[in-house]
């Protein structure tokens, strides 16, 4: 692949604009995206949570100068405390990690690669800070254009992420030593009774279920003096917004271990991409 023009670079103030929307949903079809970085997520997170935070979302994109095909998308949020003008990843809290949605095929090219981190950071608006504090190295062996060396700490990913198929499901349990504990508790309760591991899938069954992960959550981080950003009711209805349309088809996967009334344990998890 060879990229003789420089790539060129836009900036979009909303996530609704047509021209961003259209190279969204090119690169995440591509593949280089995560579960972050969705159109259902971020949406979710501009109209939710932007109107009751501090800084305003913008959104830069790169396209090839020949094609005009979508390089990178980075979604950043622009602010300025105590007279410092700051630009950060979108994030508010709820993001685990930092990569852009990529063009995988680009950013297999080194000379693509480089084009358009520097595409990337001439197109950045005036700022006196650049703060991307969760950028990993790469993500499902694609690196990432954000990524420098000297100046970023590699967080990793991988707690955050289960790749979906087969085989890196079946290496899981041989790789880590917490499955073969988690099957022996499993074993010990599905004795019981009325044991029950239910997937939330209705709107009521949605609510109660995250309801009951508000309340485990609290207890758990209060005793340890940690504040819960789920407790932010911004937060917990961007989460209830995704659940909604999500569980219906898989986007989003909510589930709860009980026996009887007694509620054991909660999970939320993101499913994109076959992650």
């Amino acid at each position: 692949m060879a990229y003789v023009a420089r790539p060129l670079a836009r900036r979009f103030d909303s996530i609704h604009d047509p021209g961003l929307v259209e190279r969204w949903t090119k690169l995440e079809e591509s593949g280089g995206s995560t579960a972050f970085l969705s159109l259902d997520f971020v949406r979710s997170m501009q109209d939710g949570l932007a109107p009751e935070r501090h800084g305003m979302p913008l959104y830069i994109a790169i396209d090839d100068a020949q094609t005009g095909a979508p390089l990178m998308i980075v979604p950043l949020l622009a602010d300025t405390r105590f007279g410092v003008r700051r630009l950060g990843f979108l994030d508010y809290g709820v993001v685990d990690y930092h990569f852009p949605l990529v063009d995988p095929k680009a950013c297999a090219d080194p000379q693509c690669f480089v084009a358009i981190r520097q595409a990337f950071i001439a197109a950045l608006p005036p700022h006196d800070a650049l703060l991307l504090c969760k950028v990993i190295r790469e993500y499902r062996g694609i690196p990432n254009p954000l990524w420098i060396e000297d100046r970023l700490i590699d967080t990793g990913e991988g707690a955050s992420r289960i790749d979906l198929d087969p085989d890196s499901l079946e290496r899981a349990p041989r790789n880590h030593s917490v499955y073969p504990k988690m099957a022996k508790q499993r074993a010990k309760l599905e004795k019981l009774p009325d044991f029950e591991i239910v997937e939330a899938r209705t709107p009521c069954e949605i609510d109660q279920l995250l309801g009951v992960m508000a309340r485990q959550r609290q207890q758990r981080m209060s005793a340890q003096g940690i504040p819960d950003l789920f407790q932010d009711p911004a937060v917990f209805a961007h989460y209830r917004r995704l659940a909604m349309g999500g569980c219906k088809d898989g986007r989003v996967l909510l589930l709860g271990m009980r026996v009887g009334e007694t509620w054991l344990a909660t999970s939320y998890c993101l499913c994109h991409q076959g992650v």
